[in-house]
């Protein structure tokens, strides 16, 4: 802490915890001022905010807590008052966690940033999928003490689904990083054992998470694709985001700048080095920049297109095409007289109920990221047994089994499992307290109530706890569903926002001649023009009805993709198919997903068969395509050429998780059943404004004529089914035969009644 005295008034340096209350007054000018109040430890102060940081006072919502670092407090006889300015630093709401390389695309264009956002995930570039494959090789070989470019070959199959999208074959890749690889060789070869790639950082102290490449000694390594020759100075934004890690990586701020950090160039296709000295002032730059990202994200700030003085980035921008799209259809800013985009747009603005719908659903899903996000800080601000209580953890892990499988590890732990940990989510592996620094991540590949299996890049030497990892893949895979429904040619937008009566055609057949009502259900599906709903209660057969008329329009020369949010459920399917003898297919999907049955169906398994076929071919080759919704949302699968598409459990599912599998087609098929399980919506707002009603249950709702009920039930005793059928099903729910409706527990040789 450093006092100074400058007339009568003292004035110390400190760093502050505090909650933005309300903005008081601004002052415009070349020096302009916005003061607001704050809440600190119970007591409210003024806070004068100079440039750079006046903007806040815009902009935040009541009760938003900020951190000030370097801030003055200013006491005179009557009272006392804060005044943050250029010397300072603030970062609102630290603990929203983002991406520390968002600074850096904030910094290039805000607008650029927000792109991204509002058009979810997107196709990587080619030069972004070439640095990728160098990354990987080189943390497989930091994990395997091998050579980069001995484990090029495997890394680039692991990758071939994006290369392939552009066209590009192994061999052609492989000629374009080779050398890239052969020039970490030798310096992966100098590193010492303990060395860790791919590990992950949480700063709640600034706000910002991130991946680093390469950790060792105490000593960060970047590494970069681009062209920086030994004359060249090291690239700014490489430069900040070493800084923003360093400055991340610490527990405390003093006057002393953090240790170095180092940026590995391999683009002219030899090794240049070069040293980061992260400062003071970098990380004020990169902590404004950060607000505003935080301010886009999950706020809602729509920035404006660049200045003309600036525009000459725009040449340069991935998503340009995007960037006017947005602007024209949502009819946002129409400087089109100064916009260096105007021969890529359209002029055209989407209706007013089009924008609308986009708008409403927009801001749902950032309601839902937000909470999501806001929930991570369980993970810093929680012990671990408040983790565990809250289902969020597990502790106490005893390592079984290591296997080292293509790309990644796996770890086998014996463990008391009583979490909410599913399949496929993402975890973080730590030692049980998480606070600063760095933690590796991983991916659930099996679970049980004894034990559970890993997917990891990076391993630590020591883990004991596992603990739920909230990132937001998912939530950008459901804007881009809602991006392509309103701004992609699809036959679907109408249907959805305009609630359209469903149409079809008869079709008589005996597909289920054992069933009368799910015969008539294929039957329904096989007729269905543009949409229709399948609605199964507990245990009528959906996911049998589903298999059935999947093969039926298979047969019938169609392109057929069936889509769950669930493994389960879509390994069911696939269970399903080949009970009724039917190979034709593909399960999309990491193969420690699928069940191993199902496993001989994979594009990894189709691939094993015949190497110089390419994923393209395969997916061209059969006719029926079964994901997870968050497989097929990756962007990469949007050219399918399916005309179906069956989605199971889409009463279980918001619409953006809907919306992200409508990738494309003539018609769709919802089955679910909205009197069960709603969707979960974690964000109370959220849920406020109805983003737990389904698309199943709005189409219901407003076409009953759309529905097809599945009315006879295999599962249980009618006494079981008895409320339910009187209570939502209006009695039509009969058991199948007597075996089933009289079924009870006196028959299983394992249970002892009374």
């Amino acid at each position: 802490m450093f006092i100074y005295y400058f007339l009568d008034l003292e004035l110390t340096m400190l760093n502050l915890d505090c909650v933005f209350l309300k903005t008081l007054s601004q002052k415009e000018g070349d020096n302009p001022l916005t003061t607001v109040l704050i809440d600190a430890d119970k007591e409210q102060f003024i806070l004068n905010l100079w440039t750079p940081w006046h903007e806040i006072g815009d902009y935040l919502p009541p009760y938003t807590p900020l951190k000030i670092f370097n801030v003055d407090k200013i006491k005179d006889e009557e009272s006392s008052y804060y005044s943050a300015g250029s010397k300072s630093i603030i970062v609102v709401d630290s603990d929203i966690l983002l991406n520390a390389t968002a600074t850096n695309s904030v910094s290039f264009c805000p607008r650029s940033y927000y792109i991204n956002e509002i058009v979810g995930d997107t196709p990587s570039p080619y030069i972004a999928i070439r640095g990728s494959i160098v990354h990987d090789a080189l943390s497989l070989a930091v994990s395997n003490n091998s050579k980069p470019s001995e484990e090029l070959s495997k890394v680039l199959d692991s990758f071939s689904l994006q290369y392939e999208y552009y066209g590009y074959k192994k061999e052609t890749v492989f000629q374009d990083v080779r050398k890239m690889a052969e020039s970490l060789d030798s310096f992966v070869e100098s590193l010492p054992p303990n060395s860790l790639p791919e590990i992950l950082f949480l700063s709640p102290f600034f706000g910002i998470r991130g991946r680093i490449d390469l950790y060792s000694d105490d000593n960060i390594y970047e590494l970069k694709t681009g062209k920086v020759s030994e004359e060249k100075d090291i690239r700014f934004s490489d430069l900040l985001q070493v800084t923003l890690y360093r400055y991340g990586l610490q527990s405390e701020i003093d006057d002393s700048p953090p240790d170095k950090g180092n940026v590995l160039y391999v683009g002219t296709n030899k090794l240049v080095q070069k040293e980061a000295n992260p400062n003071w002032g970098l990380l004020r730059y990169g902590m404004i920049h950060r607000n505003i990202a935080y301010r886009i994200s999950h706020i809602g700030y729509v920035p404006p297109i660049l200045p003309e003085k600036q525009q000459n980035r725009c040449r340069n921008c991935f998503v340009k095409h995007y960037c006017a799209l947005v602007c024209a259809g949502l009819n946002q800013e129409r400087r089109c007289s100064t916009c260096p985009h105007e021969q890529l747009c359209t002029k055209n603005a989407l209706p007013d109920t089009h924008i609308e719908y986009f708008n409403k659903f927009s801001k749902l899903i950032r309601f839902d990221k937000s909470y999501s996000a806001r929930n991570l800080s369980d993970l810093w601000k929680l012990s671990a047994d408040q983790r565990i209580a809250k289902g969020k953890a597990i502790s106490n892990l005893i390592l079984e089994n290591e296997i080292q499988d293509g790309t990644s590890t796996r770890l086998l732990y014996s463990c008391e499992n009583n979490s909410e940990l599913r399949e496929g989510d993402i975890v973080v592996l730590s030692k049980g307290t998480i606070k600063q620094g760095f933690v590796s991540t991983g991916v659930v590949s099996s679970i049980s109530n004894t034990s559970i299996e890993i997917e990891t890049r990076s391993i630590q030497e020591e883990v004991s706890n596992i603990d739920m990892y909230s990132i937001d893949v998912g939530y950008r895979r459901q804007q881009r569903g809602l991006f392509n429904l309103l701004f992609k040619r699809n036959a679907f937008r109408e249907l959805v926002i305009q609630e359209i009566e469903t149409e079809s055609k008869p079709v008589k057949g005996k597909f289920i001649p054992s069933n009368t009502i799910q015969n008539e259900a294929v039957e329904k599906i096989l007729g269905t023009k543009n949409y229709s709903l399948i609605q199964g209660p507990a245990g009528t057969g959906k996911t049998y009805v589903i298999a059935k008329a999947a093969i039926e329009l298979a047969k019938q020369g169609e392109k057929i993709l069936i889509t769950a949010f669930t493994n389960r459920a879509v390994d069911n399917v696939c269970k399903y198919l080949l009970e009724n003898g039917f190979q034709n297919f593909v399960r999309l999907g990491s193969s420690h997903s699928i069940q191993k049955e199902i496993r001989d169906y994979t594009i990894n398994a189709y691939k094993k068969q015949d190497s110089e076929k390419s994923i393209g071919d395969i997916l061209a080759e059969y006719p029926i395509i079964v994901a997870t919704t968050t497989t097929i949302s990756n962007p990469v699968f949007e050219k399918l050429g399916t005309q179906t598409i069956i989605v199971d459990e889409a009463s279980q599912m918001t619409e953006p998780t809907v919306l992200s599998s409508l990738i494309e087609g003539n018609r769709f098929i919802l089955v679910g059943d909205h009197k069960q399980l709603p969707p979960v919506v974690q964000s109370p707002k959220a849920q406020k404004e109805n983003m737990g009603i389904s698309l199943f249950e709005r189409l219901a709702e407003s076409n009953p004529g759309s529905i097809h009920l599945l009315t006879h039930q295999f599962r249980m005793n009618e006494k079981l089914v008895e409320f339910s059928n009187n209570r939502f099903y209006d009695n039509k729910l009969k058991s199948f035969d007597n075996l089933v409706k009289f079924q009870n527990l006196l028959e299983l040789s394992n249970y002892k009644g009374d």
